[in-house]
């Protein structure tokens, strides 16, 4: 006599299966959002050393080649190149972002109301710089507040820069302020707020 056998599995081996598929699938999910994470705060660091760069460099660059300055207001400053007036200032734009920090956070030298942000812009010629950039992505620096102030000597200028930094993740503010004080005659010795 021949006995037929069912080959195949039981109710419980294909939910114990089931249930292993899902967790196997819940962890590589969570693998792949803390990369992703992971992947946009370091863009975050990145970006904001970028920036900060950029508008050092720009000041170097402007400070290198001037023969005349005025600091207008606390938060103006007004270079005289050979090729015509450079302004360096922090102004007001409207803000896009879905973070609003706290007022007191960058009103050292220009205080903007809840609906706006702090940026820093550059005017030269004809042509106008934001810094950061008027479109705002969740990478980068939130604001830019740059502060002037005569030195002691008459050849100085303080320089404060302060730039606001959001996780993207928990959407905390982190405000970043760098200090330097600038020796106008000595220009060529400065490089970088970093």
């Amino acid at each position: 006599m021949k006995v037929e056998s069912n080959s195949g599995f039981s109710l419980v081996e294909m939910l114990i299966a089931v249930a292993l598929l899902g967790l196997i699938g819940m962890g590589v999910r969570q693998m792949m959002l803390r990369a992703q994470q992971s992947s946009m705060r370091d863009n975050l660091r990145k970006n904001h050393a970028d920036v900060s760069q950029e508008l050092s460099g720009r000041l170097n660059h402007y400070f290198k080649r001037h023969t005349a300055r005025t600091v207008s207001a606390p938060n103006q400053l007004s270079l005289t190149l050979p090729s015509g007036v450079v302004v360096i200032e922090t102004i007001c734009v409207k803000n896009d972002l879905a973070f609003q920090a706290p007022d007191a956070l960058l009103n050292r030298c220009k205080k903007c109301d809840s609906s706006q942000r702090q940026v820093t812009r550059i005017q030269a010629k004809d042509k106008t710089q934001l810094i950061p950039s008027g479109t705002q992505k969740p990478d980068m620096p939130a604001a830019a507040s740059v502060c002037f102030k005569n030195g002691s000597d008459p050849d100085e200028v303080e320089i404060i820069t302060e730039l606001l930094v959001v996780d993207p993740i928990t959407r905390t503010d982190k405000k970043v302020s760098k200090f330097e004080s600038l020796l106008i005659k000595d220009a060529s010795s400065f490089t970088s707020f970093e």
